[in-house]
């Protein structure tokens, strides 16, 4: 299971940390100089934080997967029962709102199960090259599902226009439509509102990808715009409640970085950093 994977990882990063303090100079030898204590003590530190890390993300997994499976049944039991019920229910009366509205809430029920489920499993990329704007295609249909979105701008600046993605497309698709759901939401109160999408090349190679909006942007504290990205994280003031964990953790498994961002004139942006394609 994702759960015995992470603490596979998890053991692996206890082994690496306690090589590295096998390694350490031994109290006989000759006195370390200053700076490689300090940076013996600082690697010891992060992997340290790595393992707690971990072994925390081991147990919220296998937690959400059992969730998910205990729910799930019942969830759709309901659905069921509700629509056999609602046929009898003359249209337009208070019944018949009322049906609609638990099949609305079950629907949310249910994708936030989805997400838990996602969350809960190892991320393997099947990589492939991928057009852009196929994935732009993917992300951009987030907008027209929504009514409550429909008077969201859509702006793509391609700085690399003809260069493919070297990337899992279902997964990289569903990072894009997490994110630009997620600025969306942000602007939804709003009378107007914008979502630009900019990619341009990083030096070493590889691709940024930066999803901007216009709504109210990110806590200014970076430590707490980086608690954004944790699962549930209880002040978070804009998404849902696993989507930018979601997207970190599809974005680390290619090996890339996310970040949220305040842009100078207003709004937020989170940019994906992704590696060189193979």
């Amino acid at each position: 299971t994702g759960g015995h994977e992470t603490a596979g990882a998890a053991r692996r990063v206890l082994s690496e940390r306690d090589t590295t303090m096998h390694d350490a100079p031994h109290p006989d030898d000759s006195a370390p100089s200053p700076n490689a204590s300090e940076r013996l003590a600082e690697r010891t530190q992060e992997l340290e934080r790595r393992l707690r890390e971990t072994e925390r993300l081991s147990t919220i997994g296998e937690l959400a997967a059992r969730i998910a499976h205990e729910i799930r049944n019942p969830l759709a039991g309901i659905a069921g029962a509700v629509q056999v019920l609602a046929r009898d229910f003359p249209p337009g009366s208070r019944k018949a709102a009322t049906a609609r509205e638990i099949l609305r809430e079950v629907k949310r029920l249910d994708a936030f199960i989805r997400e838990l489920l996602v969350f809960a499993r190892p991320v393997r990329p099947v990589r492939k090259p991928v057009p852009f704007e196929t994935l732009l295609e993917r992300a951009r249909s987030v907008l027209d599902e929504q009514p409550a979105f429909r008077h969201i701008a859509w702006t793509v600046d391609d700085r690399l226009a003809g260069r493919p993605l070297d990337v899992d497309p279902e997964l990289c698709a569903s990072v894009l439509r997490l994110l630009v759901r997620n600025a969306a939401q942000s602007q939804a109160r709003q009378t107007e509102g914008r979502i630009g999408i900019v990619r341009e090349a990083r030096p070493d190679g590889g691709q940024r990808i930066c999803i901007e909006d216009d709504g109210p942007g990110f806590p200014e504290d970076p430590t707490e715009r980086e608690r954004l990205f944790e699962p549930l994280h209880a002040g978070r003031s804009r998404g849902g409640g696993l989507g930018l964990a979601i997207a970190r953790k599809i974005v680390q498994g290619h090996g890339g970085c996310i970040e949220a961002r305040n842009r100078a004139g207003g709004g937020g942006q989170i940019c994906i950093e992704l590696p060189p394609g193979r």
